[in-house]
């Protein structure tokens, strides 16, 4: 179910007069979610005048005291959770027979809603909401050895101050030192949702962790960039078999993202518990780190900040703070011209050898790989000696060739070694010549070969 989604920016709140239903303190208005066990109602907490959202459980549950029970423990299990990325409970308690809950109410947009709206969100987007997802769930794992086991676009709430909170915690499942775990949702229900659950949810396994939501989190994230998730199908049994059978399909395939994004959601998407990423603090430092690319350090104000924040006044005396941060901004930009300097050297130097030897791979054509006699101009097409050996004529062209070509083998540019055996063309008494033209063929089909295998390695 979705805690706390609300209405839209600029629509009216619902009025909570005195037609509203009351349960406890609370005065109930729209429902806003629902879910196995019951409905979720926006609802103003009268006493501290607030917005609320209020989880009630369903009529027929409510007579039944191992259906109360579960629902209580789920109010307990909440209110352990202080995180700043998950929802927070208020309050629990019966109202003439009608077991209540009431929560934070989120106001914003859950990623679903956003996803319809927007057909597909930015990587950007993707990748801050992941690293917030990480941080609740490596905190509900490290306290309480806790598993989502729904983690979908659904239960993933965008805030209208731009943050992010997990929602519907109500299905965990919480993993003892004994190995024994408590459920928290009705009786006979398949936990998680077909399009993101993990393949060890999917056979049923009673040994899923966290990693088993770090795969959800992964469908999830592909879900989001792609516009359409990885498997789909009309039917949910179909989709499930997906999860087991189906090859891990690559990101970059369907969406334009960077290499980095599309690699960590491959592991995270591995069949193999054993293939994803080791832990939720890795989710997050990955994530931060891929971040960066997208973010900027402008320098302002707040860079010329004294050490109670103030800005340095016209002829005050600068603070330590100021000092320091002013030797490092040199330091940096220091650093940064001297890199600057280096390059262009580097370059130059590129440059030059390229215009001394042009590379085989930029259109030149290799020919007579050695000269075949005296020269009276160095850039004169160099011509065969009639008399000359035909066999120490091959020798020579060939050694020349596998030097050229194993410099860029050694450097792994089995591209640039491939076009110098494909530019090639021999001195005319040896255009054909059997065996050269056999030696050409295969050398290409070698590197061919590597540079096959080259491109599969670096595909994730």
């Amino acid at each position: 179910m979705a805690e706390g989604k609300g209405p839209e920016k600029g629509s009216d709140i619902p009025a909570f007069g005195a037609t509203g239903r009351r349960v406890g303190d609370y005065l109930l208005g729209q429902m806003i979610g629902a879910g196995g066990m019951g409905s979720v109602f926006l609802a103003k907490q009268i006493s501290m005048q607030r917005l609320v959202a209020v989880k009630i459980l369903r009529a027929d549950y409510s007579a039944q005291p191992e259906y109360t029970e579960r629902f209580f423990r789920e109010v307990r299990l909440l209110a352990k959770l202080e995180n700043p990325y998950i929802v927070q409970a208020i309050e629990a308690g019966v109202d003439k027979w009608t077991c209540f809950f009431a929560m934070e109410y989120v106001d914003g947009r859950d990623l679903r809603t956003e996803l319809a709206i927007q057909e597909r969100l930015t990587e950007k987007e993707v990748l801050s909401a992941a690293r917030d997802v990480a941080r609740a769930m490596g905190y509900a794992w490290s306290k309480f050895h806790m598993v989502h086991r729904d983690i979908k676009p659904a239960n993933i709430m965008r805030t209208r101050a731009g943050g992010t909170k997990l929602l519907d915690v109500g299905i965990s499942k919480i993993m003892n030192p004994s190995g024994r775990h408590t459920e928290l949702t009705a009786s006979g229900v398949m936990i998680g949702s077909p399009v993101y659950i993990s393949p060890e949810q999917a056979r049923g396994s009673k040994e899923i962790d966290f990693r088993s939501d770090i795969y959800s989190l992964g469908i999830t994230m592909y879900h989001l960039l792609a516009g359409h998730p990885p498997y789909d199908s009309p039917n949910a049994t179909s989709i499930v078999s997906m999860h087991l059978k189906n090859p891990v399909p690559v990101l970059r395939k369907e969406a334009s993202v960077t290499p980095g994004t599309s690699t960590l959601i491959h592991e995270m998407m591995s069949k193999d518990p054993a293939g994803r990423p080791a832990g939720w603090e890795e989710i997050e430092r990955r994530t931060t780190r891929l971040l960066a690319q997208f973010e900027t350090v402008p320098i302002s104000l707040a860079d010329l900040a004294d050490v109670d924040g103030d800005p340095v006044k016209k002829g005050a005396k600068p603070s330590e703070s100021f000092l320091h941060r002013k030797k490092v901004l040199l330091a940096v930009v220091t650093g940064l011209l001297i890199l600057a300097v280096l390059l262009s050297v580097l370059i130059f130097f590129i440059r030059k050898n390229r215009a001394a030897a042009p590379a085989a791979g930029q259109g030149n054509v290799v020919e007579n790989a050695v000269p075949a006699g005296p020269k009276t101009d160095p850039d004169t097409v160099r011509q065969p000696v009639p008399d000359s050996d035909p066999a120490e004529r091959r020798k020579t062209e060939m050694t020349v060739l596998l030097r050229l070509s194993g410099e860029r083998e050694t450097a792994k540019d089995f591209a640039g070694a491939l076009r110098i055996w494909q530019n090639y063309r021999p001195p005319a008494d040896l255009q054909n010549d059997p065996e050269l033209q056999r030696n050409v063929t295969e050398q290409i089909r070698y590197l061919e070969e590597r540079l096959r295998k080259q491109r599969e390695d670096v595909t994730p």
